[in-house]
């Protein structure tokens, strides 16, 4: 199952606060309202819910979360998160946090406790002491829009953290409109979050940090297209497959400039990523074309095209949009390469179709193991994405 990940990093996550409307007073643990409940939605479709109920006994309050979320592909579930914690607070300070999770077949498990001026931790089996004053990453306090440092709710790690004031906007959720106020969490987490104007939390998303990064991984691989189409051409004797490669030369050239307009579009730093270097996924994946290419048979770069062309047409345009509404981002501005990309590679998937039944048989189981390499390989860039961005592991 783990080879259907990219889909399920295309399409990120949103929470959207179920029934809004109530309010929550202001300060860290000052909750008026004492249950908010989030639906987890993926491409428009409810996966999962967050549930955080509240209760207080003088001054302490206790925070139990409860998340639970299922992405299914064809009814077969291709990621399960599963999470339960308790935090205890006292007046404004963590005195306890206690969590078990199910990170798809992942399991974790942490246990925090105040001893004297700072934190105890135990996560997943490790020991480690935290600042008293550092709040855990569960994102309903808005207090964590302050924090140069989170703990991480699944395993104790602590993350460095950036935040970015995006200003006002207003959110919909369950068909009411809520003005709130826009953040961007980057760094060792990263998400997106709104606060209303009485600091509850009413949507988290996918940050723009983690489509920058796939975005970037994007333009490492796609600017190789050409000089790999290239390549095949140099090295085949089939007349037939030679012309069909130079022609399909002239589509491809250049379309990596349009991930450096959406990246420049989103404001991140194109001219970093034109000279630098892609993940080592990436790097992988595209080397083992070349050599596919010039040692195994040139045949082998139609199995290159079937995975990344073939993805296209099914997942570009519904990306772009889940990506889009995920990030709150208004315009076309940031999406050109999955919208202009996925429409081409539908005349790209019929024209591979064609030159595929015209191929001879023997180049057939190449262009086929090509195809299951490249999709274990090309899933790796994934999987790395995930690694880099652990706080967004269900959207990668």
């Amino acid at each position: 199952m783990k080879t259907l990940s990219p889909p399920v990093a295309f399409c990120g996550l949103v929470l959207l606060l179920a029934a809004p409307g109530a309010t929550a007073a202001p300060g860290a643990t000052q909750i008026a309202r004492s249950h908010l409940e989030f639906v987890v939605v993926r491409n428009d479709e409810e996966v999962g819910r967050h549930v955080i109920d509240f209760s207080r006994d003088g001054d302490t309050t206790s925070v139990k979360i409860l998340t639970n979320v299922v992405v299914t592909m064809a009814f077969i579930p291709v990621y399960r998160f599963e999470h339960a914690g308790i935090e205890t607070w006292r007046g404004n300070q963590l005195i306890a946090l206690r969590s078990r999770t199910n990170d798809d077949g992942t399991p974790h498990q942490l246990a925090v406790a105040a001893e004297g001026d700072h934190l105890r931790v135990a996560g997943d089996g490790s020991q480690a002491t935290a600042a008293a004053a550092i709040l855990p990453a569960s994102l309903w306090n808005a207090g964590i829009i302050y924090q140069s440092t989170l703990l991480n709710t699944l395993d104790g790690t602590q993350m460095r953290v950036a935040v970015a004031d995006r200003g006002e906007e207003t959110v919909v959720a369950a068909g009411v409109e809520i003005p709130a106020h826009h953040y961007t969490i980057s760094g060792g987490l990263n998400r997106d979050v709104w606060f209303d104007h009485s600091n509850t939390l009413v949507r988290v998303a996918a940050s723009r940090a983690l489509y920058l990064d796939f975005l970037t991984q994007g333009y490492h691989h796609v600017k190789h297209t050409y000089p790999l189409l290239a390549l095949a051409s140099v090295h085949t004797t089939d007349e037939a497959y030679q012309d069909a490669l130079i022609e399909y030369m002239k589509e491809e050239r250049g379309h990596e400039k349009w991930i450096l307009d959406d990246i420049r579009a989103l404001g991140g730093d194109a001219d970093a990523v034109r000279t630098g270097k892609p993940g080592r996924a990436c790097q992988i994946m595209v080397g083992y074309t070349y050599y596919a290419i010039e040692w195994i048979s040139p045949y082998a770069m139609l199995g290159s095209v079937h995975v990344l062309e073939g993805m296209s047409t099914v997942l570009a345009d519904k990306a772009a949009d889940a990506i889009q509404r995920s990030l709150a981002q208004s315009g076309g501005e940031g999406f050109s390469y999955l919208r202009t990309h996925g429409a081409l590679d539908i005349e790209h998937v019929a024209f591979f179709k064609g030159l595929a039944n015209a191929l001879p048989d023997s180049a057939h189981g190449i262009v086929i193991e090509t195809s299951q390499i490249i999709y274990r390989l090309y899933g790796d860039i994934f999987r790395e994405l995930a690694l880099r961005h652990p706080g967004r592991r269900d959207a990668a």
